[in-house]
């Protein structure tokens, strides 16, 4: 005879002859997986009890369980007269799941890609950013987490950490190291001649113009401005 679970500890070790059992998992756990139940003759039947419902070994894949589960496995010989039922005790223990399922951030690129066994992360975000907004969520229910929100950027280069505690208190930190970096937008958000009318209108991909003075000009003012603040202009004034 056999006894045992995918996701659950039989303890002590199945012995046909003995009659009491525990199993062992965690609160993140709502049903025990049945691996194998099997008895000593293959012609004998075999059925779990579980809160007053019988049903068949063969058709219990999953058993529910909550914090006080207990059911029974009767099995019957061939002949109908020879039983033995066992009784198996579920203990869920609190849960030591400290991981994230999943993080991100609503701008930049993160790398590397996220995994939940990788605690260390770059994220690369433009230059003119000043905020991050970081979001998550925990594998267990159970657990929590601190860290996630909003991160004001103050550095070009700063820490983020994100710790999530699992339901037995154990602590696992994600750190995500934020990189603003070197600004490439060389654009204008605006290009005037002062007092003169440019051909064509201004647009930011347009870089060639033609302005119509009079004969008589002799100087025109040139004014521009940057689509970013942190960029710089050469070639305006009084030409």
């Amino acid at each position: 005879a056999k006894m045992s679970y995918t996701n659950g500890t039989v303890s002590p070790t199945f012995n046909k002859n003995y009659f009491k059992y525990k199993v062992t998992t965690t609160t993140d756990v709502d049903a025990l997986e049945v691996e194998e139940i099997k008895t000593v003759e293959s012609t004998a039947s075999c059925v779990i009890t579980l809160s007053g419902t019988v049903s068949f070994c063969s058709d219990m894949r999953t058993i529910p369980i909550t914090d006080n589960t207990e059911f029974t496995i009767r099995a019957t010989a061939s002949d109908g007269l020879s039983t033995r039922t066992y009784r198996v005790n579920v203990v869920r223990n609190k849960s030591s799941n400290n991981k994230l399922a999943v993080l991100e951030s609503n701008v930049g690129v993160m790398l590397p890609e996220f995994d939940p066994d990788t605690n260390n992360y770059v994220l690369n975000i433009d230059r003119d950013v000043q905020s991050v907004q970081l979001s998550g969520s925990t594998q267990s229910a159970r657990a929590s987490v601190a860290g996630l929100g909003v991160v004001r950027i103050t550095s070009d280069q700063q820490v983020a950490n994100i710790t999530v505690t699992a339901e037995n208190g154990s602590r696992n930190t994600y750190s995500v190291l934020i990189q603003r970096g070197k600004d490439g937008n060389s654009k204008l958000s605006d290009l005037r001649v002062k007092g003169e009318t440019l051909s064509p209108s201004f647009d930011e991909d347009e870089t060639h113009y033609t302005v119509a003075v009079p004969y008589e000009t002799t100087q025109v003012v040139v004014e521009a401005d940057v689509a970013k603040p942190t960029s710089t202009v050469s070639g305006t004034g009084t030409k």
